[in-house]
C-alpha cells in the first residue's frame, strides 16, 4: 500500500508538470501525448521591453560551431560577402559580381559563370540558391528577368524563366519547382499592383500565391507620391520553409512549396509606427530625414526572424537600442538581450558586440546572417582584421574557461593575415 500512494504521488506530479508547460501557450495542443503547434501565435512585443534583460547563450540552440578561413588567392580575393550558402560538399560566395566556389574545408576551387551579356553570363547579382539533390545552382542577377542555372561542376544549364523577379529582391528555390520570392524596396513612381510582400513562384516564374503590398493599407496607393514600400526582408528558413517578414509590418508569413500562411503576429501595442512614419517619402532629402528620426520611439525590425523547433528569435531596435529575444514557442517563455548602438536617422545602425554570447568556445558575439533550407545550419561572416582584432583583445580571448576548445581558434587567429578573406563561422542547430 506504501508503495501504491509513491506511485500515485509521482503520476500526478508529472501530470501537473505537463499541465504547467502547455499552459505556457495556448497554441500548443496534445495529440497522442506529442506536443503540436496550432498557427498563428501571436507574440505581445510590449512584455519584451520589461523583460529583465540578459544574455543568451548560443549554446542554448547550438550544438556546436566551425571556422573555416576562405582560401585567399589572386582569383578569389573577396571585399564583402552578399551571401554565403552551405552545400552538402562545397560552400558557395556570392560577392556581388562574381560567385566563388569553395571545398568544405575553405580550399579555392572556382569561379561560376562570369560577368557579361552573354549566355550564361551576368550584370550584377541578387541572390543565388541551390538544388543539392540535383547539385544545381540558381543565380538571380539584378538585370534579368530569367534565373540562370549551372551545375556545381561549372557547366552552364540554361535559365529558368522568372516573369516576377523585377517585384523580388530575393528568389529561392524551396523545392518541387516552387521558388519562394520577397518584395523589393518599391519608389513611389514604381509601384504596380503586382506588388507583393511574399510569394510563391512556379518553374515558368508565375504567381502562383501571394500576400499584397501593404501600401494598399493607402487609398489609391499607386498614385501618391508620398509612400514608398522598403521591401521584405531576406528570408531565413526552418524545415524547407522560408520564414519571410516585410518592412514595417506585424505578420511573420511562412512559404513552402503550395501555400503561404501566417505563422506569428508579432504585436507592438503602443510601439506601433504610423503608417506615414513606416512608408512615409519625401522628394526633399531633409522631409526625408525627419520622416526617418521618428522612428525612434517605435519597434522597428530590422531582419528576418529565425525559426527553430522551440524557439523564435526576434531583432528590433527602439530608443536606441537593439533587441535580440528568444521566444520559446512551447512556454511562451521569454529571453531578451539589448545593447545600446549607434542611431541614425531614427535607426540603430551598428552595435558592437551583439548577439548570442559564444559560451561554446568564448569567441566572438554571433548572430547568423543566413541559413540554409533546412535552417539547421546557421551562418555568418568576420573580416579577417576584425576577427583577429577582437579575438586578441585582452577583455575578450583568450579565456581560461574555454582553453581546451579555443586551441584551434588560437592557432586560426594566429596563422591569419589581415588582409586574407573573411572567415566563416558555421553553427550547427541542435
Amino acid at each position: 500500500m506504501k508503495h501504491f500512494w509513491k506511485y500515485l504521488i509521482c503520476i500526478l506530479v508529472i501530470i501537473a508538470l505537463i499541465s504547467c508547460r502547455q499552459k505556457g501557450n495556448e497554441s500548443v495542443k496534445q495529440f497522442n501525448g506529442i506536443s503540436t503547434l496550432e498557427f498563428p501565435i501571436e507574440i505581445d512585443m510590449e512584455k519584451f521591453i520589461d523583460t529583465e534583460f540578459k544574455e543568451i547563450g548560443l549554446s542554448s540552440v547550438v550544438d556546436s560551431i566551425e571556422y573555416i578561413p576562405l582560401e585567399t588567392t589572386q582569383s578569389s580575393l573577396i571585399g564583402f560577402i552578399r551571401q554565403a550558402v552551405i552545400a552538402d560538399s562545397f560552400i558557395f560566395i556570392l560577392t556581388g559580381e562574381k560567385i566563388l566556389k569553395f571545398n568544405r574545408e575553405g580550399k579555392y576551387l572556382c569561379q561560376i559563370g562570369s560577368l557579361g551579356r552573354g549566355p550564361g553570363q551576368f550584370i550584377g547579382l541578387k541572390c543565388i540558391s541551390i538544388d543539392d539533390l540535383r547539385e544545381t545552382l540558381f543565380i538571380c542577377p539584378n538585370y534579368s528577368k530569367d534565373l540562370i542555372k549551372y551545375t556545381y561542376t561549372n557547366d552552364y544549364l540554361g535559365v529558368q524563366p522568372m516573369s516576377s523577379s523585377d517585384l523580388a529582391i530575393y528568389i529561392s528555390y524551396i523545392g518541387y519547382n516552387r521558388y519562394s520570392a520577397v518584395g523589393a524596396w518599391t519608389p513611389p513612381d514604381s509601384k504596380t499592383e503586382e506588388m507583393f510582400i511574399a510569394a510563391i513562384l512556379d518553374s515558368s516564374g508565375r504567381v502562383v500565391k501571394k500576400i499584397d503590398t501593404p501600401l494598399r493599407q493607402f487609398d489609391n496607393f499607386l498614385k501618391r507620391k508620398d509612400i514608398q514600400y522598403p521591401g521584405t526582408f531576406s528570408p531565413t528558413y526552418f524545415d524547407s520553409t522560408a520564414i519571410c517578414l516585410g518592412y514595417g509590418c506585424d505578420t511573420v508569413f511562412a512559404i513552402t512549396q503550395d501555400s503561404i500562411e501566417v505563422r506569428y503576429i508579432l504585436s507592438t501595442g503602443k510601439y506601433d509606427a504610423p503608417l506615414d512614419i513606416k512608408y512615409g517619402f519625401d522628394s526633399n532629402t531633409s522631409a526625408r530625414v525627419m520622416i526617418s528620426e521618428k522612428k525612434f520611439n517605435y519597434i522597428f525590425f530590422d531582419k528576418a526572424p529565425i525559426e527553430t523547433r522551440d524557439y523564435l528569435f526576434l531583432r528590433f531596435f527602439l530608443k536606441g537600442y537593439m533587441y535580440l529575444a528568444a521566444f520559446n514557442k512551447l512556454t511562451d517563455e521569454t529571453i531578451v538581450f539589448k545593447k545600446e548602438g549607434d542611431v541614425r536617422f531614427g535607426q540603430v545602425v551598428s552595435v558592437d558586440d551583439f548577439g548570442f554570447m559564444n559560451d561554446l568556445d568564448g569567441g566572438l558575439y554571433f548572430y547568423p546572417r543566413w541559413t540554409n533550407l533546412r535552417g539547421d545550419v546557421w551562418i555568418d561572416a568576420y573580416d579577417a582584421f576584425e576577427f583577429k582584432a577582437k579575438l586578441t583583445s585582452s577583455w575578450q580571448f583568450p579565456n581560461k574557461n574555454y582553453s581546451e576548445k579555443q586551441k584551434s581558434l588560437i592557432q586560426l587567429v594566429n596563422m591569419l593575415d589581415d588582409n586574407d578573406n573573411p572567415v566563416l563561422m558555421i553553427a550547427y542547430v541542435k
